[in-house]
């Protein structure tokens, strides 16, 4: 079951600690990731059903910071759009998050490339949305287009982080311990990592 933390009830969020930021696509453990910081009641939000990744891109383009209306969460995840729009993947703008909020910590959560089409291919929605975005009507030419996102984002990633390696965290979901992301905003969060567990109905 997926929960949230409303950041105002009761609990502190971020004072003056960072944001954490899954910059994993969708289909990359983004629900797992959520319900991880939730479950140790550290404001978290996940999707909010395409608002918070529309809210990024709008906030951008209007020169605003990028998750303002947002501002009382600590961790954000899945960052594409509501359903019926164009896709927006919102986690490929992580330099723009980084740029307004420059303390953030940013988890690249990846998995097989592979396993990550298929899951994604049995969304049919997503589908259907990336056809008509694409102007194809070809479910391949739609993954093969998503081969290439997920190269780009990969070797976009790894140049930008070369020099702040100390702010990022890439977290295998096929091999790595969820310990890794306790470690790793320890310094500013107690997590605890037995909370861990796989969540989302396709693999």
């Amino acid at each position: 079951m997926q929960m949230s933390v409303d950041p105002d009830d009761g609990l502190t969020g971020r004072a003056n600690r960072p944001r954490i930021v899954h910059i994993g696509f969708s289909k990359c453990g983004t629900r797992t990731f959520h319900n991880l910081f939730a479950s140790n009641s550290i404001p978290s939000i996940h999707w909010d059903k395409g608002r918070l990744g529309a809210a990024l891109l709008q906030n951008i383009a209007a020169g605003q910071p990028p998750l303002a209306g947002y501002d009382n969460y600590v961790c954000f995840s899945d960052l594409m759009g509501p359903k019926r729009a164009p896709p927006i993947e919102g986690n490929m703008l992580f330099r723009d998050i980084d740029k307004a909020y420059p303390d953030t910590l940013f988890v690249y959560a990846t998995r097989s490339l592979e396993a990550w089409i298929r899951s994604r291919t049995m969304h049919g929605v997503l589908v259907d949305r990336y056809k008509k975005a694409l102007g194809v009507d070809s479910v391949a030419l739609v993954q093969e287009h998503w081969r290439g996102l997920w190269k780009k984002h990969a070797d976009s990633v790894r140049d930008y982080f070369k020099n702040k390696q100390e702010r990022l965290l890439v977290f295998n979901l096929e091999g790595d311990s969820p310990e890794s992301i306790s470690s790793f905003v320890a310094p500013y969060y107690t997590v605890d990592a037995s909370l861990w567990g796989h969540i989302g109905a396709t693999r």
